[in-house]
């Protein structure tokens, strides 16, 4: 599965963050997912300036369906307009552009549907509903009560039918600014066939987003109501949701790999509005987090290096420099960092000559 962590900063700022593992059954997975998208093309973004990402959790390929689908409308949508005396593109807000990607999501539900269905009976939806399919002009009833059966249980995901769980499995945050509104987000879901605002300061989706929501909540239970609404910091929200990320990656199954980190921004203008931070400097950020909670860097150290990385653009190479010279202790973090039980390396055991290793070092 995955994690889709968001947050809302202020009016005008918000982040993404989500790791990059995919899950095949019970026992596979993969680190190739790319379940952040930008949702609004760059010619829309300049025309309406607004700015949205697709966060997927679930099919990953379901989630790619939805963002061409939107993106496709949208272009379509707005290359019309050169031939149209209606000059004002049709959506305005984040509100409008969540609710035509849950159109989208249904669509692509329904498509896949039929696929399921047509490779099981040879029939579709429509078929299904009317109650007949034809096959070289001959008419042929759906009567058969098991074929009825199994072909509604698809439909409705009956018990949960894990045949069709790569089809309703699916979930997704779109989150973005727009002029009007502001930042928001909003939850898109086919297991309630709902979409909806997120009244909160965060939201989070996939199987880790039981840790993430904990952690999350943790920091939000810090803020008083005014700061929550409009002044979470966004160096320290950033921080947050990567730390978010890292517990979800230590403690669920679904969730592991190089992050991505979408930074959108409505106090710039144009394709300036939407930043991703992704690959080694991603890993790096998660690292310097991931450190600063095992006090192997200093709290203030990490802020400057995360603010140098993500927001003031510094190379990688030049942050994992300071990363590493900033180290209380650089043999010890890097061990940490590599999945060491730093703890019992360096308790004061006796080697076999009867030295204290703690000495030694």
């Amino acid at each position: 599965m995955t994690v889709v962590n968001a947050m809302k900063f202020d009016f005008y700022r918000g982040a993404l963050v989500c790791d990059e593992q995919t899950t095949f059954g019970d026992n596979r997975y993969a680190y190739l997912s790319d379940k952040i998208k930008p949702l609004i093309p760059p010619e829309v973004m300049h025309e309406t300036g607004m700015t949205a990402a697709y966060g997927g959790s679930g099919t990953q390929s379901v989630a790619a369906e939805v963002v061409k689908k939107t993106h496709q409308e949208f272009m379509d949508v707005y290359a019309d307009m050169k031939y149209s005396a209606q000059k004002r593109f049709p959506f305005r807000t984040i509100e409008e552009v969540a609710h035509f990607a849950m159109k989208k999501l249904l669509e692509v539900k329904h498509q896949h549907l039929n696929d399921k269905l047509y490779s099981s009976f040879h029939f579709n939806l429509d078929d299904f509903n009317q109650g007949y399919y034809e096959i070289d002009g001959e008419r042929i009833e759906i009567k058969q009560q098991n074929i009825v059966d199994k072909a509604t249980d698809y439909i409705t995901w009956k018990d949960y039918n894990p045949e069709v769980d790569a089809i309703f499995k699916n979930s997704a945050i779109v989150a973005g600014f727009d002029p009007t509104s502001g930042f928001e987000i909003y939850t898109l879901s086919l297991m309630d066939n709902e979409c909806f605002f997120c009244g909160g300061p965060y939201e989070s989706i996939g199987s880790g987003s039981d840790i993430a929501t904990i952690s999350l909540n943790d920091f939000i239970n810090t803020k008083v109501l005014s700061a929550r609404r409009t002044k979470i910091d966004p160096l320290e929200g950033v921080i947050e949701l990567i730390r978010s990320t890292n517990a979800c990656a230590r403690r669920n199954y679904g969730v592991g790999g190089y992050f991505n980190i979408v930074i959108i921004d409505g106090t710039k203008k144009g394709q300036d509005t939407y930043k991703e931070i992704m690959d080694h400097s991603a890993r790096l950020a998660s690292e310097i987090v991931f450190a600063c909670d095992f006090h192997m860097i200093n709290m203030d150290d990490g802020f400057k290096l995360i603010d140098d990385l993500i927001f003031q653009d510094k190379s990688f190479e030049e942050v994992e420099d300071e990363f590493c010279a900033k180290s209380v202790d650089l043999k010890k973090m890097n061990l940490l960092l590599r999945g060491y039980k730093i703890n019992r390396i360096f308790n004061g055991k006796q080697d076999r000559n009867g030295c204290n290793t703690c000495e030694k070092r």
